[in-house]
């Protein structure tokens, strides 16, 4: 049996199939299950590569038209990822599904982040800590702190 490109790469589509943000914005307003005040969605400005961070709850102060909530009034094509928290839930270029498990992300769905949420955060932090300690432990006391002065110092927080 010989198979040809395109008929490799439309059953890879299909098998990667990522459900539409219109459904991750439905779910996050009807299922009462989850906080949808938990969730941010970051979008494109008209005319700007720089992508803009909105809570769920937020006021229609952007786009013109009745809609009163942000999340709803803002064209689904700018929409390009949502975040619970500091968690990735939703990512159209990376192909990231945790709400339905579509995508390349068939396993996770939306309870499973919420719930698995405080354990994740925490090795996220505990993996963190063991970078700084290992630059700490390669560069010295001295120079490590002075790298971090400058971190700080560039990333605005000084």
């Amino acid at each position: 049996m010989r198979w040809c490109a395109a008929a490799v790469c439309s059953l890879l589509a299909a098998a990667t199939a990522l459900r539409p943000v219109a459904d991750v914005l439905q779910r996050l307003e009807y299922d009462r299950g989850v906080d949808a005040n938990r969730f941010t969605f970051y979008f494109r400005e008209a005319q700007l590569p720089v992508k803009v961070g909105a809570a769920w709850g937020d006021a229609n102060d952007r786009v013109n038209g009745t809609e009163r909530m942000l999340a709803k009034a803002i064209p689904q094509h700018r929409i390009a990822f949502v975040s619970y928290g500091q968690r990735l839930v939703w990512h159209r270029g990376r192909r990231v599904d945790r709400v339905y498990g579509s995508g390349l992300t068939p396993h996770c769905k939306l309870y499973d982040v919420v719930a698995e949420y405080d354990a994740w955060t925490k090795k996220r932090s505990d993996g963190a800590a063991a970078t700084l300690e290992a630059v700490r432990c390669e560069c010295g006391a001295d120079a490590f702190s002075v790298l971090r002065q400058n971190s700080r110092r560039g990333a605005g927080r000084d």
